[in-house]
């Protein structure tokens, strides 16, 4: 069984403010998050990208050294 409850006019406002406040600051935090989220991303392709680079180039020094006469 629901109860009514009274709140002065004044406070209901003020409380309705402060939940759109908190609302505005969570969609804020969210976006802050995603923004994290896709650099993250791009920074862990880059990762990859290098350590593919020095495969290659440690790839390419061996055929090198390989083709170097030892003396």
């Amino acid at each position: 069984m629901s109860v009514p409850v009274f709140v002065k006019i004044d406070d209901y406002q003020k409380l309705t403010e402060d939940v759109d406040k908190i609302k505005g600051k969570i969609s804020l935090a969210k976006e802050k998050f995603e923004t994290i989220k896709q650099i993250r991303e791009e920074e862990d392709l880059l990762y990859s990208k290098w350590v593919e680079s020095l495969k290659e180039l440690e790839q390419k020094l061996d055929l090198v050294e390989s083709r170097i006469p030892r003396v």
